[in-house]
């Protein structure tokens, strides 16, 4: 990959931030595997937490196996789940998944996918410890080889509810461009801003690089994509929920929710979440407005419309704007030109990692 994959960008912070927000829900201490203690602590900024310890390498140079012996040897627990950093998919459901076949007659239990098994994504009890260390003695750093000399039971990904991409490692950039789409992110601001107008410049701007883009509107108001007097416009007045209308270039399917207004926001983001599941096979998805949701966004500030920016930190990308100062704009947030569409375009990229090299 040719630099330290832990800093690579994923959703808006790094393969590193995603393992430990991903697992520290499960309550269960979090040691992640580092040459060095104090080098790893600057170059990652991570923090000192009570459920997060950083473990160095008890023998250096010596890959993943290494760092498996020396965080087996640190653990207070007997048996560990290991995940590398570059599986950007593996969730704690990966793992409580893994442990339900650990027994008493196993030293270990790895994901496996048809023919090739998946060593740095499996539990491994300390048992295995003094196998290891043989090993490692013996200047054989291969993981492929303490599964042959050990009792470890392999799991097929097929025979699971896991995704499909549990097992994805980013090796090379190509990986990491793969893994990354459909790219998701939104076009927000307040009323009138330019949202739409914006859209269409990035999705015109982005089409060489990524063919396939979709793009889901949020109207804040109800609204109907039927004209009355239309056979289905008049199937969903007699009640239909569903209407659909079929030609040879173009399938649309309309829903209406008849819920409480309490229920609004719940449907919507019920909604949101499966029009993106239909587009998994999109090479990007922009969302229109959202901007108070928790996608990755670049929020519009317009002059004579608006002048300071609505959206919080979190998953803010940029500010867009043709003011030379927009205010509320958080620290570290960059503001970029509104009329510049590459200049927005590569700042998007950027987040998603894709300029990295």
């Amino acid at each position: 990959m040719g630099r330290d994959k832990a800093e690579l960008m994923w959703q808006g912070s790094t393969l590193l931030d995603r393992v430990v927000r991903e697992m520290e829900n499960s309550g269960r201490e979090l040691l992640i595997s580092a040459a060095n203690d104090a080098q790893r602590k600057m170059e990652w900024g991570m923090p000192d937490c009570t459920h997060v310890r950083i473990v160095p390498d008890v023998k250096q140079d010596c890959g993943p196996l290494g760092g498996i012996f020396s965080v087996l040897k640190a653990a207070h627990s007997d048996a560990v789940f290991f995940c590398a950093v570059d599986m950007p998919f593996v969730t704690e459901e990966t793992a409580a998944y893994l442990e339900q076949f650990l027994s008493s007659d196993c030293d270990g239990v790895v994901l496996a996918d048809g023919e090739r098994v998946h060593p740095l994504c499996g539990i491994y009890r300390k048992s295995v410890l003094p196998l290891i260390e043989a090993q490692l003695n013996s200047g054989d750093y291969r993981v492929g080889r303490l599964l042959d000399s050990c009792r470890i039971r392999q799991v097929q990904l097929r025979l699971s509810t896991l995704s499909s991409r549990t097992l994805w490692n980013l090796n090379t950039p190509e990986d990491y461009a793969r893994a990354v789409r459909p790219l998701v992110f939104c076009v927000s601001g307040v009323k009138n801003s330019g949202k739409t107008t914006l859209v269409e410049k990035l999705v015109q701007h982005f089409l060489p690089e990524f063919p396939s883009i979709g793009v889901i509107k949020h109207d804040g108001h109800d609204f109907s994509m039927d004209q009355e007097g239309t056979d289905s416009f008049r199937a969903a007045a007699a009640g239909a929920r569903k209407t659909a209308v079929v030609s040879r270039n173009h399938l649309a399917l309309l829903e209406t929710f008849r819920a409480e207004p309490s229920a609004a926001e719940q449907n919507t983001d019920a909604s949101i979440a499966y029009l993106l599941a239909q587009m998994q096979d999109m090479d990007m998805v922009i969302l229109e407005g959202m901007k108070h949701s928790g996608y990755p966004k670049v929020e519009l500030v317009r002059s004579g419309n608006s002048d300071s920016c609505v959206c919080g930190r979190k998953g803010l990308i940029a500010v867009a704007s043709d003011l030379e100062q927009p205010g509320g704009v958080p620290e570290g947030v960059p503001v970029v030109e509104l009329n510049d569409t590459a200049a927005i375009a590569g700042t998007i990229l950027r987040y998603f990692g894709l300029k990295a090299w």
